[in-house]
């Protein structure tokens, strides 16, 4: 990743991050590194659901740190997304053998469920035209995920255990310029 593309926010490369339809006034931009606190903070409440589920604290969205956010997202496109404002919502992602690998797709509790998370997965993708296809991973209990992820032409290709024990599985789908 480019440093000055992530210190520089700038809109989407394709159409205009604000038409969501219903979601006007949400906007979606690259992230800089003054972002990075708070996407970290709303990252870990995102989150909590997800190490309820596994009634695992030290799940890797709720012990990143500060240094290790700025580290990650040194080689990642990150995606922040914005009401009025005020961030609401993240996703990271890089490109590996024309593979856009996503990760880290978050919303803040009171706003999921409302097209937010929806908006940031469309528009990072739109970040990687190159793609022959996109992959992610999510808990393979994480059925409200999964089924998010299915709804946007996601497929699960495999599973696998994390480092902790927690099964986990591998969602792709086909770029449609492939």
């Amino acid at each position: 990743m480019n440093p000055n593309q992530f210190i520089e926010p700038k809109k989407s490369p394709q159409g205009d991050p604000g038409s969501y339809g219903s979601l006007e006034s949400l906007e979606i931009r690259l992230a800089n590194i003054s972002d990075l606190e708070k996407i970290l903070d709303i990252q870990k409440k995102a989150f909590v659901q997800q190490a309820e589920i596994y009634q695992m604290c030290s799940i890797a969205p709720m012990t990143q740190t500060m240094e290790e956010i700025i580290e990650e997202c040194t080689s990642k496109i990150v995606l922040k997304a914005a009401l009025n404002g005020e961030i609401i919502g993240s996703i990271r992602a890089h490109m590996e053998n024309r593979i856009c690998h996503i990760n880290k797709l978050a919303v803040l509790p009171e706003y999921q469920g409302k097209g937010f998370g929806k908006a940031l997965l469309t528009e990072i993708e739109k970040y990687f035209p190159k793609a022959a296809k996109f992959a992610l991973e999510t808990g393979a209990k994480s059925k409200n995920n999964i089924e998010l992820y299915k709804k946007y032409g996601y497929a699960i290709v495999d599973r696998f255990i994390v480092h902790n024990g927690i099964e986990a599985v591998i969602m792709e789908k086909h770029s449609v310029t492939s």
